[in-house]
């Protein structure tokens, strides 16, 4: 895959008369009157749907890399790794439900099935692509809008994913070293089920959770690589929708699924995680 920003954020770049990526700060009032006409939004619908397969891309890629690195030994770096999936994975659902983030300083954000011009989204003290990626599909689940099931509990008195996003902010602000080769206790039962070729029984109990109570999901001993693996179900099931021909991305997609098979994880758990592209 090409190294670029997303195909939705070039596209309204360029529709604000921005030529120069290095001033696009100074386009924000173009952002706020830029209004999508009907031939922009046809336009739009294929990019959304190669990004959103991109963000998924990335969060597979996020979430085998940890797996890999939890059974070396390296913990801390893999938190960071299965935060990042979870991150990519909300990307890609809001994009899969027509829902465009758009960067300048801030997040504009735009439902393209009602809205036709970008609002800045501001909540509270939340700062930051991340934070407000978190607090604006909180916002979406909480209207009604997308039904999610990491949304219905709490961790540690946070949302999931912002509870998520602090473990990545321990790893990278407050260790003052990383613990391995010693297991961060948020994956110590992971790394086990890994090193004793019981990770796809792990992830077959994490299913049956999900089709349940959803405990595993809000259960610190196991949240770290449950969130992430039931989202990245939630996001494949929305780009198998979408008629996208991806032989362009084969090499990746088969590297994915033989680190997965060297972990000693299922086929029918591939299947559930990784896009068998038909193109």
């Amino acid at each position: 895959m090409n190294f670029k920003r997303n195909d939705v954020q070039e596209y309204i770049e360029f529709k604000c008369g921005c030529a120069d990526i290095t001033k696009w700060d100074s386009y924000k009032q173009k952002l706020r009157e830029l209004n999508l006409s009907v031939n922009d939004i046809a336009d739009i619908r294929p990019k959304i749907e190669y990004d959103a397969v991109s963000y998924w891309l990335k969060a597979i890629h996020s979430f085998t890399q940890a797996l890999e690195g939890i059974s070396a030994g390296y913990s801390a770096w893999s938190i960071v790794k299965l935060y990042y999936s979870v991150f990519y994975c909300l990307r890609g659902e809001l994009l899969s439900n027509s829902y465009l983030l758009i960067r300048n300083g801030s997040l504009f954000c735009l439902n393209l099935n009602t809205e036709t011009q970008f609002s800045e989204f501001r909540l509270g003290k939340l700062r930051g692509d991340h934070q407000l990626t978190i607090g604006y599909y909180s916002t979406i689940v909480k209207d009604g809008a997308i039904s999610d099931l990491v949304s219905s509990n709490q961790i540690d008195d946070n949302s999931p994913y912002m509870w998520m996003l602090k473990q990545r902010e321990r790893v990278n602000y407050q260790m003052q070293v990383f613990p391995d080769p010693r297991i961060d206790r948020l994956l110590d039962k992971t790394h086990k089920a890994i090193i004793q070729n019981k990770i796809d029984a792990l992830f077959n109990h994490i299913d049956s959770s999900i089709n349940s109570d959803g405990v595993y999901l809000f259960d610190k001993d196991y949240s770290m690589i449950s969130i992430p693996y039931y989202k990245l179900q939630v996001l494949l099931k929305h780009i198998q929708r979408f008629s996208i021909d991806l032989s362009f991305i084969t090499g990746e997609l088969e590297h994915i699924i033989s680190v997965l098979q060297r972990l000693s994880i299922s086929d029918e758990t591939i299947e559930r995680l990784v896009y068998k592209n038909e193109g």
